[in-house]
């Protein structure tokens, strides 16, 4: 049996997964079935839990193969990645891929305003989309950006939402672009 293990941060994250996945994964893969998303206490749990994950994954008789998504931050992103690569034991065999999220999760809302907009219709935040804090929204710092224009901002409650209208084709985010060809390389 293959299996697709999505190693992330927080519940927010996992909100955006479960909305998004259905409409990624190909019919041999099912949300909650062989494709799971893991939720870790924070980064440094994701970072902590990676080798000794991977290690039992690659030990076992089923196909594993593993996402892992994880926060840019402050920190350069080829050294994170570089980081975790070298975290992970050299007798680990199942198929993995690394992407780096762009600062935070939210960069990925920035980078469809639509919708948020959708989801939070007074923000009226299609016409963000060319304002200097907006136009990159890998580099914004979304968290930041996204509380000043919706009123009572919550990220469990925000991730939910605006997930439910995301367009997977029209993102700006590159991180985001980055993570759907990373799961289309797991899967196909």
């Amino acid at each position: 049996m293959k299996i697709i293990e999505i190693l992330v941060e927080e519940p927010s994250i996992k909100n955006v997964l479960n909305t998004l996945l259905p409409s990624l994964l190909t019919p041999d893969y099912k949300l909650d079935e062989n494709c799971f998303v893991r939720v870790h206490s924070g980064k440094t749990d994701l970072l902590k839990s990676i080798p000794r994950k991977l290690k039992a994954y690659s030990k076992m008789p089923d196909e594993y193969k593993v996402l892992i998504l994880v926060d840019k931050d402050f920190e350069d992103c080829k050294e994170l990645k570089q980081k975790i690569e070298s975290s992970i034991p050299a007798d680990v065999v199942c198929d993995k891929v690394i992407r780096i999220v762009s600062r935070e999760l939210e960069g990925w809302f920035v980078g469809d305003l639509v919708a948020v907009e959708k989801a939070y219709p007074s923000t009226k935040a299609t016409k963000y989309k060319n304002k200097s804090t907006f136009r990159d929204p890998d580099e914004a710092h979304a968290v930041q950006e996204l509380k000043k224009i919706i009123p009572g901002f919550s990220k469990g409650e925000v991730s939910q939402k605006i997930s439910l209208h995301m367009n997977l084709e029209s993102n700006r985010n590159k991180s985001f672009n980055q993570f759907i060809k990373g799961l289309e390389k797991l899967i196909s």
